[in-house]
């Protein structure tokens, strides 16, 4: 190969100051490069480069302008959930996913609960147990510990956001339930409130999620 076809690099590892690098398509005589040279030398000494090196800007600090928001809100009453609530059913809008809802808990029982196994009752005896479709809506019965209210227009069940995510285990009317069975299979919605005062604007807000 030829060694005027490759191009020679150098390898600094400090900062350095250095006139723009200029690539031609052509190989150049030293005569038209000292010509090159001593054409854009007045042009090369007008740059002095940066002021401050990168390596000073390191130790520099520099001042960012922020505009914080204003009209600064505050919570204030803790988060609520609000859910309602939904009987399971074996029966379903289309014929066919009742016939196959029946099916699955035959199979199931089969299975699962003939000898040497054994099953609750209400497990045999529910063809919902095992799958279902949405049913009526649970208005009456205890859930959780919690009484049915009215909220908004509907029916359901409410509770402190932080009683079911910051603790495990809640203890209601002696029976200790696992948080995390507050959203199961019967849960039909669920709402998140949050009530915000702005003091600058004086206003109420109730964020609904």
């Amino acid at each position: 190969a030829d060694p005027l076809s490759y191009m020679n690099t150098l390898v600094v590892h400090d900062s350095m100051l250095m006139t723009p690098i200029v690539m031609v398509p052509k190989y150049l005589e030293r005569a038209e490069i000292q010509a090159y040279y001593h054409t854009a030398l007045q042009e090369v000494l007008l740059r002095q480069g940066p002021l401050t090196t990168g390596s000073e800007k390191k130790f520099q600090p520099s001042t960012i302008e922020k505009n914080d928001y204003d009209q600064r809100s505050s919570l204030m009453a803790s988060p609520l959930l609000f859910q309602t609530r939904q009987n399971l059913s074996s029966s379903c809008p289309f014929d066919y996913s009742s016939t196959f809802i029946k099916e699955q808990h035959t199979k199931m029982v089969k299975s699962k609960c003939d000898l040497p196994f054994t099953c609750d009752d209400n497990v045999v005896d529910d063809q919902a147990s095992v799958m279902s479709c949405a049913g009526d809506p649970l208005e009456t019965n205890e859930t959780f510990g919690l009484q049915p209210l009215v909220f908004d227009g509907s029916t359901g069940y409410a509770d402190f956001l932080y009683s079911v995510t910051d603790n495990p285990f809640l203890s209601r009317a002696s029976i200790v339930t696992q948080t995390n069975r507050f959203i199961d299979t019967r849960t039909k919605s669920l709402l998140l409130l949050l009530v915000f005062y702005t003091p600058q604007a004086g206003i109420t807000t109730v964020a609904k999620i």
